[in-house]
């Protein structure tokens, strides 16, 4: 999120476009770290809902089902 910010404050007072790409660059390299995040955190959330799903299907039916 500190990359996203930083690129975007150093893009803010200019105008042409040449001027702009390394901020550019530090915010689209903000943007793949926050993605990459996100979605590593979504894939660890699925897994331990799959676990505690195992769990209650073995307290429920008495043992576990593939």
């Amino acid at each position: 999120m500190l990359l996203l910010i930083l690129g975007w404050i150093s893009v803010s007072g200019e105008a042409a476009f040449d001027d702009q790409q390394s901020g550019l660059n530090i915010a689209i390299l903000g943007a793949l770290v926050v993605l990459i995040g996100c979605g590593f955190y979504l894939f660890m959330f699925r897994r331990r809902i799959q676990r505690r799903m195992r769990a209650v299907r073995s307290s429920v039916f008495g043992e576990e089902e593939d």
